[in-house]
């Protein structure tokens, strides 16, 4: 199943993180390390994509991608949920002006005290809007 890819969707990106979470530790930490140093190669590699996706991603800036791959991998570290948000294209597949717009949300907070592991809650949302 490492090979198999899962399609880039709500539900698609829902059964990876499901997926990711039953493997084994080694298997999700050298999964973490790869979308810390390659997300623009990972995503791919681990979704279905459209060429015009592909594309998107490729010219996205490299301060945004930074900042979602440092968001993913911490949600991931802590074996939070991830969640896509992503609506059907309007209008047959043609956007506003073509512009596609992509929001990172990651609310995680954490408490802990010196005698327990800490408690750590919140996930990563990644919303995709036209």
């Amino acid at each position: 199943m490492e090979n198999e890819k899962f399609d880039f969707t709500s539900l698609g990106v829902n059964d990876w993180n499901t997926f990711f979470n039953a493997q084994d530790e080694s298997y999700r930490n050298s999964v973490i390390l790869e979308i810390r140093t390659d997300l623009r190669g990972w995503i791919p590699r681990t979704f279905n994509l459209e060429q015009d996706q592909v594309d998107w991603l490729d010219e996205l800036d490299e301060d945004f991608i930074f900042l979602i791959s440092s968001q993913l991998a911490t949600t991931l570290h802590f074996r939070l949920p991830v969640r896509l948000v992503k609506p059907d294209k309007p209008n047959g597949g043609i956007t506003v002006l073509g512009v596609k717009r992509g929001e990172s949300h990651n609310p995680i907070s954490g408490r802990a005290t010196a005698a327990e592991r800490p408690e750590i809650m919140g996930e990563f949302v990644f919303t995709i809007s036209y």
